[in-house]
């Protein structure tokens, strides 16, 4: 099976039954010819073949990576087109029977005669879709030609569109080749049919914490509830915070072209809605240089092991401008509001725009920074009735991006 360099083989459709061509030619048709006009019909199956980590398809949210899975019972075919002329049809995997374990899907084509105009018509179940004999295909996860982010407001201080975490958009996207009629025909003539689809998306995972840094420059860096109230005099829990991550993300995504759609100016996500939540348990090990492992252990945010972020990336901004906006507030009931909040930008040096790739980002912070912060007994904070964020100075002791 051949790989794509940069590309996922993640989705084998495998010839399982016979195929059927309802033409009067029993010769057998070389791929490299024009096919005969005809009606083209055969179960194809998906299978997932293996691959290395970094080419692999399917979110596997236990351990965190992508897999070699298909992820969805359904795929689409699309004519390629992006205008109000494009067609797409919803095709679901069903059970094959001379396939144990497997599910596939069943297609038709008909190709035409160019008495009829030599165009072809794709059936799958009831739906059906008449295309031109220069019409091309492609198969994909998503029913139009068009990826499209949920924007809900703006950041507190750029004044950048925010996108929503949407279950239903932010997904796996993968797309397939585009095939003239020809090469679709030819595709379900071969005795293992396969697809090779692509990934368009990529996946984050943050874990962003304050520890007690060690003095003797070990690689444990840990703070226990118990420790964190006796240092800091208070609890880990009377900290809310909320991040944005941006501004490499995209409104919308051209799917045919693979393709942020021009002018796009980008944009963020935000944790949990926007909404400030408390400060909870968040711990990091890794591997250090001598093959032991380091740690850093604190209180912070950490992204859900359910609910990683997946979206296609505006590449047309620079990786460098990539950035962790953190508002934090301390003893606010108000969690909806960034009254009396403090806010600061960290960048995360390394960091790439390349798909098909989780990215963990974990940023490390000293509590001291709290201390000197927002604790009353080192600070005076000047509050008008409403205060906006107030920008401060903190910098992380340490930044992972795996």
């Amino acid at each position: 099976m051949k790989t794509i360099q940069n590309v996922l083989i993640g989705i084998s459709l495998l010839f399982c039954g016979g195929l059927m061509s309802c033409t009067d030619d029993t010769e057998t048709t070389d791929v490299q010819q024009s096919v005969k006009p005809g009606l083209y019909s055969l179960d194809i199956t998906l299978i997932a073949e293996s691959g290395v980590k970094s080419e692999t398809r399917g979110l596997d949210t236990e351990n965190g990576e992508f897999t070699n899975e298909y992820p969805y019972d359904y795929i689409y075919i699309h004519s390629a087109k992006t205008d109000n002329t494009h067609q797409s049809i919803r095709i679901p995997l069903e059970n094959v029977e001379h396939c144990d374990g497997c599910q596939g899907i069943h297609m038709q084509v008909e190709d035409e005669d160019e008495e009829n105009g030599g165009g072809y018509i794709i059936r799958a179940g009831e739906a059906e879709m008449t295309l031109s004999a220069d019409d091309n295909v492609y198969f994909s996860t998503i029913e139009g030609p068009y990826w499209e982010a949920e924007t809900s407001g703006a950041t507190p201080v750029s004044g950048s569109d925010v996108f929503v975490q949407n279950d239903e958009i932010n997904k796996e996207l993968l797309k397939s080749q585009t095939y003239t009629k020809d090469e679709l025909v030819n595709l379900m003539q071969q005795d293992i049919p396969t697809i090779t689809m692509t990934r368009h998306v990529t996946g984050f995972r943050v874990y962003f914490m304050f520890t007690q840094v060690t003095a003797d420059g070990s690689t444990d860096n840990d703070i226990d509830e118990d420790d964190w109230i006796s240092e800091l005099g208070c609890n880990p829990s009377d900290f809310s915070i909320k991040l944005y991550l941006g501004p490499n993300f995209c409104h919308q995504y051209d799917v045919l072209n693979n393709a942020v759609v021009s002018g796009d100016e980008g944009g963020f996500y935000a944790t949990n809605d926007q909404t400030y939540q408390e400060f909870e348990r968040v711990e990091y090990s890794y591997t250090t240089g001598d093959n032991g492992i380091g740690l850093y252990r604190g209180f912070g945010y950490v992204t859900d092991a359910s609910n990683y972020l997946l979206s296609p990336l505006n590449t047309s901004i620079p990786a460098t401008d990539f950035s962790i906006y953190a508002f934090i507030k301390y003893k606010s009931s108000d969690y909806s509001s960034d009254e009396g909040a403090s806010w600061f930008q960290a960048q995360i040096p390394g960091i790439t725009l390349e798909t098909n790739r989780i990215h963990y980002i974990i940023m490390a912070f000293d509590i001291e920074d709290l201390r000197s912060q927002f604790l009353p007994a080192t600070t005076t904070l000047s509050r008008t009735p409403w205060s906006a964020p107030r920008k401060i100075g903190i910098k992380p002791i340490k930044v992972i991006c795996n």
